[in-house]
């Protein structure tokens, strides 16, 4: 695959230090030397369940448990953005999870609850790095100094966030937002364009546009805020620049429900302030730290024309839905039966059954490919998300990333169902200030895979065959993005020029249970926008076998619960650990502590 002259794969492989046999994993490089480019491998070997395993996360991202605190969103290019505002529970919760689920994989492998080492296969020992690279880190001095009275909160605080910033180097921002700047801008454009009244159908959008994709508020507004809204508009004209950025602040503060209320540390005052700030024109920031992660997705099997006429990929489901809890057939930690799901999550946001799942195509790469793409000649199997058309309505991605994902979020159902899913018009793009530079991109990630499907129905949909690792890249850029009118190439890249966005409001938020194909509210931003390009993040997974668990049905067991096996699995995704000050129900704890002692009973 050529990129403006370049091969890709040698680019990509050149910076993950390609070798199979690479020393001891110490650090987060050394583990990422011995992953796939991208995707997971294995050997399907007689423990197997049908050619397939169940796993775990063995990365390193951060778990949110304030739902409006995450935002997740789909769109045009197929991939899905995941933008997490790290507070200062979840800094300091940072270090103690890390070690939690270190501590807990040990016990589980200790006292052979799973094994990575199954008869007649290959499995790489994820966990067994992920556990490398936790204990030659600074977890357990940073853990040690704050237990024994040594460190204050505030520096607990800096050492935590250093050890996320270096373990998710490439998706972590330092957010820095002149909110004079950014509020006088939305005056002058979102908000000049408002009618004399303004409606409640727009409202909403109106307020999303506060700060650029970062508001994303998913209900109409209250009246005292309507209110709010309407005099800013009357009086945009009149009031002073100081007069009207304070009362805009605190109808942002309003509509937001508390998304910005904590904490951040000032390091020249080595003191915790507010992450919003505004006192005056000239003292008015939002300042904190987000962890944004990029994930290509496939896409529903068929076609669309854009505005322009190009034929792209269309999604299935759109719009704003709340992920379901509505028990074993239909929630975030829905593990299927059918043996191509690789008994990994199926997180729902759509009662007719769609939602996130992992590639569920699995792939048999020749020993070039294999040696492409660093993975061991040992393992025959392979899966990779095809970025496009290729599911009946779900939205795909890579298994590393579906557990990632479900890491990502509270440990409670009960919490999740809380958290939003923003799907695009399929037409439109993700225009995003990724690092809060000043300057929108288009998001885009680092992934260049194509295959084909063997048949076009029953299994023969989860095989696939023609993959292809070297087609030229403005070929793939074509097929995600349509070519007439909607780019060119420039020297540094792809420019973007008139993009669409979808602006949610509350007609396109449906909640869960409706089908639905477009988004109300769509807009048009001219001018030229570059394509942002994040590097994958590597699959980090750990396949496993189990003595003690080995049934995969179904049916349900005594008392309404799910099979036991489907348990544990589900239990495996819900491992947190929280700093000794925190409230251990609402950071997780006791929920994730709870049920584990619940089904390790039942398995003795």
């Amino acid at each position: 695959m050529k990129f403006f002259g370049l091969s890709v794969l040698a680019v990509l492989i050149s910076t993950t230090s390609y070798a199979q046999d690479a020393s001891e994993v110490v650090d987060i490089e050394s583990y990422n030397a011995k992953l796939p480019v991208w995707g997971t491998s294995w050997n399907a070997g007689s423990d197997s369940v049908g050619g397939y395993y169940p796993s775990f996360y063995t990365g390193f991202a951060p778990r949110q448990q304030t739902p409006n605190r995450l935002h997740i969103r789909l769109s045009r290019g197929n991939q899905t953005r995941v933008s997490v505002i790290l507070d200062d529970k979840t800094v300091m919760d940072y270090a103690y999870d890390l070690q939690a689920r270190s501590d807990f994989y040990k016990d589980m492998l200790d006292q052979e609850y799973i094994n990575i080492s199954p008869r007649k296969s290959d499995l790489t020992p994820h966990v067994t790095y992920f556990n490398s690279v936790v204990a030659n880190s600074d977890v357990s001095s940073t853990i040690n100094a704050f237990n024994s009275g040594q460190d204050s909160k505030v520096v607990l605080y800096k050492k935590s966030l250093d050890l996320l910033k270096k373990f998710n180097a490439l998706r972590t921002y330092d957010i820095s937002l002149n909110l004079s700047k950014e509020l006088l801008a939305w005056r002058d454009e979102a908000l000049a364009l408002a009618g004399e009244e303004i409606g409640e159908q727009d409202s909403m959008a109106i307020v999303n546009q506060m700060l650029w994709a970062r508001v994303n508020s998913i209900r109409n507004l209250t009246e005292s805020e309507s209110a709010s809204l309407q005099n800013l508009k009357n009086k945009a004209s009149i009031l002073s620049e100081e007069g009207f950025v304070l009362a805009a602040v605190e109808l942002l503060k309003s509509v937001t429900d508390g998304k910005y209320d904590f904490k951040v540390l000032d390091e020249a005052s080595m003191k915790f302030v507010a992450a919003l700030n505004c006192t005056s024109l000239e003292n008015c920031t939002l300042n904190y730290t987000e962890l944004s992660s990029i994930y290509p997705t496939g896409s529903w099997e068929n076609k669309t024309k854009d505005d322009l006429g190009n034929r792209i990929n269309i999604y299935a489901t759109v719009g704003v839905n709340a992920f379901l809890d509505t028990g074993s057939r239909g929630d975030v930690d829905h593990i299927r039966t059918e043996q191509y799901y690789g008994f990994a999550p199926k997180m729902d946001f759509e009662d007719l059954g769609n939602g996130y799942h992992n590639p569920a195509v699995r792939l048999w790469p020749s020993s070039s490919k294999k040696e492409s793409l660093n993975i061991s000649s040992r393992q025959d199997a392979f899966w990779a998300v095809k970025r496009g058309g290729v599911s009946s309505g779900c939205a795909r991605l890579a298994t590393g990333h579906v557990w990632e994902l479900r890491n990502t979020m509270p440990v409670q159902n009960s919490l999740v169902k809380n958290v939003y899913w923003f799907g695009n018009d399929s037409r439109d793009f993700d225009l995003y200030d990724i690092n809060a530079d000043g300057t929108k991109e288009i998001m885009g990630v680092k992934y260049y895979i194509k295959y084909d499907l063997t048949g076009s129905s029953g299994l023969a949909k989860r095989e696939g065959e023609g993959l292809d690792l070297n087609d030229n890249v403005l070929d793939y850029y074509e097929d995600l993005y349509g070519s007439r009118g909607v780019y060119t190439l420039s020297d540094s890249g792809l420019v973007f020029h008139n993009p669409s966005v979808s602006i949610q409001t509350a007609s396109d938020v449906w909640g869960t249970g409706r089908s639905h194909r477009k988004v109300v509210s769509r807009k048009t931003v001219e001018g030229d926008f570059k394509l942002f390009e994040q590097a994958y993040e590597q699959d980090k997974v750990q396949l496993y076998t189990s003595d003690k668990i080995r049934s995969f049905n179904s049916g349900l067991s005594g008392g309404g619960k799910e099979s036991l096996s489907k348990r544990f699995v589900r239990l495996m995704g819900r491992v947190k650990g929280c700093a000794p000050f925190a409230d251990k129900e609402a950071c997780g704890m006791n929920a994730f502590e709870n049920e584990k002692n619940e089904i390790l009973r039942e398995i003795r």
